[in-house]
């Protein structure tokens, strides 16, 4: 930082910064695509690792329920458990679950632009509070495609309609989708799932009571083929309504950027004519400059106001040391008036003793001589 505010980085480590940013963006860029492959992978995958578990008993044997030429837990099948097992265990639930880690983990900094550019495409299109949506549609997907496998036959339905129930009640109470048609489709397919799971439950009753000659295998099927024609049309017809909406919203930028982005070039024949300038080239360089002086600007103007603050407090420091010679100097004069006040008294008062003292020698002194001179007059009476 010192470096480059003095003005001596060389180009040679500005060139090696914008590398080193440049790789940084690639690398989130393929870690971010990288999760966003295996999420669309995830469920299709991770059904083929359960049915590799989906085994039916034939007699006294078990075999696999997607070819029936291959014996559960022998030769060819047993080789490949172990590998199935570290496939589920690896890819199927640790690999959601380390996601989820991180994403709980910066939980309170995932609108920040350094995690939002990492995990974005997890919640970009999700509205605040619905981050870890994409999660939740990831072991609703996996729990329904292939965990089921390993619950017995008469409960999976149970089980599956227990699932979509919950996950029909988390979308509304969530409500992650910040587009209302795309929230209505998925509240759709999660109705609909439950639906046909209700319909196998049906079907499942009926087997039992084929005694009875009714149509009900005609209506479940039929009102299953009902529900899956619906549910394709008015998917059509919302990502058509999506699609239009995006439309209408991309259309205002990509005109905002075809503006910014266009530049007037004058021909000899013509008045002149647009030619689009793509982003590299679309650099304003008079806008750079007048940035360039509104940053010079701002600086001289920080420097002359630290400059003029520095001259204010100058002369509030001289203020203040004269304020304090002038209170010491009032502070001395003070003391001194006082302390002759006070001595003054006291010398006037020794000197009038002094003068009392002389007085009354002086008045004995002539006292005395005038009794010495009537004594003298006495004893001579003739003289008188």
């Amino acid at each position: 930082m010192e470096l480059v505010a003095s003005g001596k980085l060389g180009n040679a480590m500005r060139d090696d910064w914008i590398l080193w940013a440049e790789r940084q963006r690639i690398r989130e860029h393929f870690l971010s695509d990288m999760l966003l492959v295996l999420f669309l992978l995830h469920a299709p995958l991770s059904q083929r690792g359960f049915y590799f578990f989906a085994c039916t008993p034939v007699g006294n044997k078990y075999f696999l329920l997607a070819d029936y030429t291959i014996e559960c837990y022998q030769d060819k099948h047993q080789v490949f458990v172990p590998l199935a097992i570290g496939f589920l265990v690896l890819f199927s639930f640790l690999f959601p679950l380390l996601v989820l880690l991180q994403l709980c983990r910066h939980r309170k900094r995932l609108h920040t632009p350094e995690i939002r550019h990492r995990f974005g495409f997890l919640y970009r299109s999700f509205n605040i509070g619905g981050e870890y949506w994409e999660i939740h549609e990831v072991f609703r997907k996996m729990i329904l495609t292939g965990l089921l496998v390993f619950i017995p036959g008469n409960s999976r339905p149970a089980v599956a309609i227990l699932v979509s129930v919950m996950t029909v009640a988390s979308l509304n109470y969530v409500r992650p989708h910040k587009n209302y048609l795309v929230f209505w489709v998925a509240q759709a397919s999660f109705l609909l799932t439950t639906f046909k799971y209700l319909a196998v439950i049906l079907l499942a009753n009926r087997n039992e009571n084929e005694n009875e000659e009714t149509n009900t295998n005609d209506v479940v099927g039929y009102l299953l083929i009902i529900l899956d024609i619906t549910f394709m049309v008015v998917s059509f017809f919302t990502l058509f309504g999506v699609l239009l909406l995006l439309r209408s919203v991309l259309s205002k930028d990509s005109k905002k950027e075809l503006m910014n982005g266009t530049k007037v070039t004058p021909d000899s024949g013509s008045v002149g004519e647009l030619l689009p300038a793509s982003r590299w080239n679309s650099f304003d360089h008079v806008k750079a400059l007048a940035n360039a002086k509104v940053d010079k600007t701002e600086e001289e103007t920080q420097k002359a106001h630290d400059a003029a603050m520095k001259v204010v407090e100058e002369k509030q420091h001289v203020a203040h040391d004269r304020l304090q010679m002038r209170l010491k100097k009032r502070t001395t004069i003070t003391t001194a008036k006082v302390m002759t006040s006070v001595v003054v008294p006291v010398e006037t008062k020794e000197d009038d003793d002094k003068a009392m003292q002389t007085k009354k020698e002086l008045n004995f002194l002539k006292n005395e001589k005038e009794g010495k001179k009537e004594t003298r007059n006495v004893s001579n009476p003739g003289e008188i």
